[in-house]
């Protein structure tokens, strides 16, 4: 995946938040203040606006762009959480001019350490990282099969889904969401959610949709 097809991803991902905002805020509004939603479609408009007309001389430039317009754009712990993925892309992109398989793998591994660093939190809690971690391992079996990007990252797609449906009969033990106890059971976690929709629309862009 080059520069330009990360400018595609960038512009479906914030189709696809648009598409999915009532949803994702409805869901919020049971677990949390509501505003999740809103908060993730604020962000890739901000993105869209930061990257249009410019020319990046690499991907690290463009991931590290949409990273701190991300944290900078979205108020409490939503914005410095997702804007790792971007961050860790960064990072793992340096020097590079198309990212394979394994470098994906890398990033969602990396951004999966941060974020429970960040928000001291582990898979099965409902939170994001039910949708990241089985995206990265995914990818990361992906890798070590020597599949194409295309196919890995569908798959990681449908990993990352999965695994956001799971939330819906977790407990919330993280976030706002913990303090409705059971009552966050029957409910599938936003930022789950919007890990899966944030891996399909990488997935996307890749196929040239």
């Amino acid at each position: 995946m080059d520069v330009q097809q990360l400018l595609r991803f960038f512009e479906l991902a914030k189709d696809y938040f648009e598409s999915n905002l009532h949803e994702l805020s409805r869901l919020d509004s049971v677990l949390g203040d509501g505003d999740h939603g809103q908060s993730m479609l604020k962000g890739f408009l901000c993105i869209q606006k930061e990257v249009a007309g410019k020319s990046f001389g690499s991907i690290s430039e463009l991931f590290s762009a949409a990273g701190r317009t991300m944290m900078r754009e979205i108020g409490g712990t939503c914005g410095p959480l997702f804007a790792t993925i971007f961050l860790q892309g960064a990072l793992v992109s340096k020097g590079k001019e198309t990212l394979k398989t394994e470098d994906f793998a890398r990033m969602l591994r990396s951004s999966c350490d941060k974020i429970m660093a960040l928000g001291k939190a582990k898979q099965g809690e409902k939170t994001m990282l039910d949708a990241l971690i089985p995206a990265a391992e995914d990818l990361e079996s992906s890798a070590a099969k020597g599949l194409d990007l295309a196919e890995a990252l569908s798959s990681a797609a449908k990993a990352a889904k999965q695994g956001a449906e799971a939330t819906k009969d977790m407990r919330a033990t993280k976030g706002r969401g913990r303090y409705q106890g059971e009552q966050s059971i029957g409910h599938k976690d936003p930022g789950a959610m919007s890990v899966a929709l944030i891996v399909q629309s990488l997935a996307d862009a890749q196929k040239g949709i």
